[in-house]
Formats: C-alpha cells, structure tokens, sequence
C-alpha cells in the first residue's frame, strides 16, 4: 500500500493519477478476517496487535484506504470494479446518486455513482453492517459474472452499464 500511495503521488506531480480500488482482501482486513493470512505476514504488520492497529479506524492502512480507494470508478466510459457490479447495486448507486443531486449535473464527482457506491459501501464498513453491497453480491465480492451461466452475466453486465452510462 505504500507503494502504490508513491505511485499516487508521482502520479499527480506530473498530471495524472492512479485510481485504486477496494477488493475482497482489503474489506476482510478491515473486518479483522485474517483467514487467508500467513502467520509470517501478520508479523510482518508486527504481530497481530499491529495489524489490527493499522487497519483500525485511526490506522495508517484504514485511512489509506478510506482517503484514496474506491469501490467502483468510471475511467474514460470504462468502469472499473474488483469483482462485478450487479444490476441492483449499480441502480441503487444511481437512484442515491439522483436523490442527492437534486437535479444537479452528475458530471460533479460528489454526484457520480461510483463516489455514491464508495460512499455506502465505507458508511457499512463504519458501522459494521451485513447487506447485499459487503456481501457475496457486491462489487468487493460476487463471482456471479465470472462463475455464473454466460448469458446472465452478458445481461447483468449490459444493465450495470447501461445504468451508469460505461
């Protein structure tokens, strides 16, 4: 993480940027689930105290994460996300894009559906909540694109991009 928080900051001295998002491992240590760690890779962290520190509200881990990552982003009409995005979390990102934009131009960062969806999903992080966005049909999680029958995914895919214009 702080490799790629350098990368960042080259990146924006010279006038672009590096678009980092959330996945399944990142959520899991902000969760306190080192399931898939390594005994040698808690240590690394410098034991499991330290670990839990920095991916504790307050943490240098948590608050990388919380500043600079995403859940989704939209690139150039391309989207972006660490596992999928399902229809009905792509349409209710827009609708709480809509609801809070109050008519607004959408081309506002504050109003786009990715920053709306990061929103939501740092809001259930925070306050520790188990709903269809953190779960196996989220955007950190579902495989139902990769693993699923290929024709739904196609339609799936079609309706979460066409409900965010990518």
């Amino acid at each position: 993480y702080e490799l790629i928080e350098e990368l960042r900051n080259q990146a924006s001295r010279e006038g672009g940027r590096v678009v980092s998002l959330l996945g399944n491992h990142e959520l899991m240590n902000l969760q306190g689930d080192w399931r898939y760690s390594t005994p040698g890779e808690v240590q690394s962290w410098g034991g499991e105290d330290g670990r839990q520190a920095a991916w504790s509200p307050g943490g240098w881990a948590y608050d990388t994460l919380r500043r600079s990552y995403a859940a989704a982003a939209v690139v150039a009409g391309t989207l972006y996300v660490h596992a999928g995005l399902l229809p009905a979390v792509a349409t209710a990102a827009v609708e709480a894009t809509r609801r809070d934009s109050g008519g607004a131009d959408t081309a506002d960062e504050q109003l786009d559906p990715a920053h709306a969806l990061t929103q939501r999903v740092w809001a259930d992080i925070e306050s520790e909540a188990e709903d269809e966005v953190l779960g196996d049909s989220g955007p950190l999680w579902t495989r139902v694109l990769a693993k699923g029958d290929e024709g739904h995914a196609c339609a799936f895919l079609a309706s979460s991009l066409a409900a965010w214009n990518a």
